[in-house]
C-alpha cells in the first residue's frame, strides 16, 4: 500500500472514531513530526555462535504459538489463506518481501504476536526503516530491525522466544552476525 493511501485511511479511520478535533490533534502532531524529527538509536551487533544459541526455544506460557519464517510474497499468500494474519497486519510487507526482506514471525493462534524483520543484502535494507550504518554484506552479516509486538501479548515472552528462533535461522543460514 503507498504511503498516501495509508494516510488517508488512517484520517478517515480517525474522524469516524474521535471526530474532527482528533483528527486535527493528529494531523498536527504528524505536521510536527515530519518537521522536526529527533530520534535515538542504538547500534549493536551481536557475534552469532552456533555452540551459545539455546538448540530449543522453550515456548512462551501463554499456548498455541508459531515460529513462522516469510521471504516472499507467495509465502504470504499461503499464510493468509491458512488464516493467519499477516499482510492484513503489515501494509508493507509485500514492498519489504519483494525487495529481499525476510519477516520472522511468532503467532498466538492465527493473531501475528510479534514480527522481527532481517535483511541479508542492501536492497533488502533499503526497504527497511532504519538509519544507513554499515554492514558488510560479503562477510556474512545481516541486519535485523523493525521488530514489533502486539500490544495484546507484550510481557509474555514472545519476543525471546523469537529471539532465539531467529538466531537459530540465521545461524542455518551461514549468517556469522546480527546488526
Amino acid at each position: 500500500m503507498n504511503r498516501p493511501a495509508e494516510l488517508y485511511r488512517k484520517a478517515k479511520r480517525t474522524y469516524r472514531e474521535g471526530g474532527v478535533l482528533l483528527l486535527l490533534r493528529r494531523g498536527l502532531g504528524l505536521l510536527r513530526y515530519l518537521l522536526f524529527q529527533h530520534r535515538a538509536y542504538y547500534f549493536y551487533s551481536i557475534v552469532l555462535e552456533p555452540e551459545q544459541i539455546p538448540k530449543h526455544a522453550v515456548e512462551p506460557p501463554i499456548g498455541n504459538v508459531s515460529y513462522r519464517i516469510v521471504s516472499s510474497s507467495k509465502e504470504a499468500d499461503i499464510l493468509e489463506e491458512e488464516g493467519f494474519e499477516f499482510s492484513s497486519r503489515v501494509p508493507d510487507a509485500r514492498r519489504r518481501l519483494d525487495a529481499g526482506a525476510i519477516a520472522t514471525c511468532v503467532f498466538v493462534g492465527h493473531e501475528l504476536g510479534n514480527i522481527v524483520w532481517v535483511a541479508t543484502s542492501q536492497q533488502a535494507r533499503d526497504s527497511l526503516p532504519e538509519p544507513p550504518f554499515k554492514i558488510d554484506w560479503s562477510g556474512r552479516e545481516c541486519l535485523s530491525s523493525d521488530g514489533w509486538t502486539n500490544p495484546k501479548f507484550r510481557r509474555s515472552g514472545l519476543l525471546t522466544y523469537g529471539d532465539i528462533k531467529r538466531r537459530q535461522f540465521q545461524v542455518s543460514e551461514g549468517i556469522r552476525v546480527s546488526s
